[in-house]
């Protein structure tokens, strides 16, 4: 050892101790031989080297959810709007209807609902009869979306504000027009065991592959009978198979068959004012705006 190696050494150790080739450079205090488990110092240092029992425990983990944009919802979603924006009348948006002979038409609004099945990832469609109203009235609910090759895949989920009432959902139809001349249209099922129970809640799945070509594209029509219900809508989806094969999409239940029943007059009427609504590129002061048909539906 030379003299700065003794030198570190003396620096570094205790008095009591002596530097040696420990690669700590300290030598621990030698245990006595006679030390037993009645000795109470040798105890104390046990206990001592011994962390508490909560002090061992592991500390609470946390767990990485992957919640998506738009919950799980399918990428290739042709609906131009799935979350019921409310904005001003045009091709891709939503258009609602009432059965009243008067008024303003039903209420509608998009808002967020945690106890729903995607959450706040996507908007809630709100629909009953307009504020103030006495009376109930058939209500319904109508979008385009684009068309190409069969197969498609239409689905999305209902329920109803009062969590009662949607234990068993009736009174509620779900159907595609094919075109807007079309005379029939293609009814979209329930699945009763995809339903789910959220918060007291029962959302319920309609949902069903579409075989026929779409050549211009589609009507996708709700229609909710006359009640003190105000519906609940979410998730919207017309998913085509020609661009994202079936096996890449959610298991469809084998038992939900789409039926096809001719068009109602109102079905039929519910279009025809879908169909002349002006672009969103129209100015608001456009005669295609201001004089445009604000008659409420009728049945």
């Amino acid at each position: 050892m030379n003299l700065r190696t003794a030198f570190l050494c003396f620096l570094i150790a205790a008095p009591t101790t002596a530097c040696g080739s420990s690669s700590t450079g300290i030598n621990p205090a030698p245990i006595p031989a006679d030390a037993g488990p009645g000795d109470s110092a040798t105890n104390d240092a046990a206990s001592e080297a011994q962390p508490d029992a909560a002090d061992a425990a592991p500390a609470s983990t946390r767990t990485m959810v992957y919640n998506p944009l738009f919950g799980d919802t399918h990428p290739q979603n042709l609906f131009l709007d799935p979350n019921f924006s409310v904005r001003q009348p045009g091709v891709g948006d939503w258009l609602v209807g009432s059965g009243a002979i008067t008024g303003t038409g039903p209420t509608f609004f998009g808002g967020m609902m945690s106890d729903s099945p995607a959450g706040i990832a996507l908007p809630v469609a709100h629909v009953s009869d307009e504020s103030g109203s006495t009376l109930n009235y058939d209500l319904q609910m109508v979008a385009q979306v684009p068309g190409g090759p069969a197969p498609f895949r239409l689905r999305m989920w209902i329920s109803t504000l009062d969590a009662a009432a949607s234990t068993t959902l009736s009174g509620v139809t779900v159907g595609l027009l094919l075109s807007e001349y079309s005379q029939s249209v293609i009814e979209i099922k329930p699945d009763p065991q995809s339903a789910r129970v959220i918060g007291g809640r029962t959302w319920h799945r309609f949902d069903g592959t579409i075989t026929s070509d779409l050549k211009l594209g589609a009507f996708v029509i709700l229609e909710f009978a006359a009640s003190k219900n105000t519906w609940l809508v979410q998730a919207p989806e017309f998913i085509p198979a020609a661009i994202d094969p079936p096996s890449t999409t959610m298991a469809l239940n084998p038992a939900l068959t789409p039926s096809r029943r001719p068009a109602t007059d109102a079905e039929k009427q519910l279009v025809d004012r879908y169909r002349h609504q002006p672009h969103l590129s129209v100015p608001a002061s456009h005669a295609a705006v201001t004089d445009r048909p604000r008659g409420a539906l009728r049945n």
